[in-house]
């Protein structure tokens, strides 16, 4: 196991490096002047200008605004932000409790509408009750988060006003931002467990299971369910992954200040700094998931390790 974390931590410094680079081309790329964000539209002597443009390196080379970049982020250091000039990370500090409480409550979702309605499917005696399961597993599969979240917002806050709206205190204010942000890949995992407990089912140690006097209960969920789970667990990466970037949309419906809020103003406000800072913060998320996926793999499954 320390062998597996030990490589995993050593890919992660390419994946950084890699996301770093493409993240400061592409911010490059982009028309738009940072220096007209700095000044907020107000006229300025050509003096101030050289010293707004010497403070924040816009008048070096590219090359050299690049490698000072990657000494900086070496450092831990992700700059200066030209909108506001706070440090980045005290700006990411702020936004980033925000994102997470929406991610791990949309996850404790995902888990609870996925498992539970992939168990359901499975379990029923019913084919009308696997088929409605099925239907609803594929609308939520297909739903734009931004719809969704419209959607509930309309029945739940302006028809129904159970929750609010807006914001982010409180833990009604993660309610539906959450379940928004949960319903594809709570898709994704219904569908996954169904199939793999169809599939373990038929196995010869369930048959066996069966034939030891084991209830159908404890059958499903000892032994069916452990081992439907280990497919479950390879998407893990790729759902948690959609959670952290799905955020920056269901923030933007709900107007939750969180670090998709902090990426969009960023792009907007040609805040070179402050997107580079929180592309890097959400490709570190990556690595740290993956590794934790690889973890679980291990645990799961004896036979791995």
């Amino acid at each position: 196991m320390l062998r597996l974390i030990g490589s995993r931590v050593l890919w992660a410094i390419p994946v950084v490096w890699g996301t770093a680079t493409l993240t400061f081309v592409l911010l490059h790329i982009v028309p738009g002047n940072p220096i007209t964000v700095i000044l907020q539209g107000e006229a300025a002597s050509p003096g101030l200008i050289r010293e707004i443009r010497s403070q924040f390196h816009l008048a070096d080379p590219t090359w050299k605004q690049y490698f000072l970049y990657l000494d900086q982020l070496v450092h831990g250091n992700l700059g200066l932000s030209v909108s506001t000039g706070q440090h980045v990370s005290t700006l990411i500090s702020q936004s980033l409790p925000v994102t997470l409480q929406l991610v791990w409550v949309s996850v404790v979702f995902t888990l609870v509408l996925g498992i539970g309605g992939g168990l359901l499917a499975t379990w029923a005696r019913w084919r009308i009750v696997d088929r409605i399961v099925s239907i609803v597993q594929t609308l939520g599969a297909s739903t734009p988060a931004f719809w969704a979240g419209l959607l509930l917002l309309i029945a739940f806050s302006f028809e129904l006003h159970w929750f609010p709206a807006t914001g982010s205190h409180g833990f009604k204010s993660v309610v539906l931002p959450a379940i928004t942000l949960a319903l594809a890949p709570a898709a994704m995992v219904g569908q996954v467990v169904r199939s793999s407990m169809r599939e373990v089912l038929t196995e010869p140690y369930i048959l066996a299971a069966r034939a030891k006097g084991l209830s159908d209960g404890a059958v499903r969920v000892r032994h069916a369910l452990r081992n439907a789970l280990i497919p479950t667990l390879s998407i893990t990466g790729v759902i948690f992954g959609g959670l952290i970037t799905g955020s920056v949309i269901v923030e933007d419906v709900f107007a939750r200040n969180g670090i998709g809020q902090l990426l969009i103003a960023g792009i907007n406000g040609k805040d070179m700094e402050t997107t580079q800072g929180v592309v890097i913060v959400v490709a570190v998320a990556y690595v740290i998931i993956n590794l934790v996926v690889d973890i679980g793999y291990l645990v799961l499954d004896p036979r791995l390790r």
